[in-house]
């Protein structure tokens, strides 16, 4: 009698809906409501998902560029130790802490 493994590897497909799932959350099924609540039409809301999605690709192609930038450890407080000092980092560093 053979034994029959698993195989040990993840495909594409299976790595993207990993990711996305990970990212985005179950909060984008609850978020419309409350964006759709504010702003009173759909064509509004989803203007605003427009935007906010516009913004968040800003963003990330941002932190892509500083950590092209700047291959040090630490994220975002080995940047701002970089432009703006150990204060300013050691103020962010708890910030993340208490929000995260």
């Amino acid at each position: 009698m053979s034994q029959q493994q698993l195989k040990k590897d993840i495909g594409f497909f299976a790595a993207l809906t990993t990711v996305i799932g990970t990212v985005i959350g179950a909060g984008v099924f609850f978020k419309p409501t409350a964006l759709y609540g504010v702003t009173g039409t759909a064509s509004l809301g989803l203007l605003a998902w427009v935007i906010g999605g516009i913004l968040t690709v800003c963003a990330g192609l941002t932190a892509a560029e500083l950590s092209a930038a700047i291959p040090e450890t630490g994220g975002m407080m080995a940047y701002l130790k970089r432009t703006y000092g150990n204060l300013t980092a050691f103020l962010l560093g708890w910030a993340q802490t208490v929000i995260y």
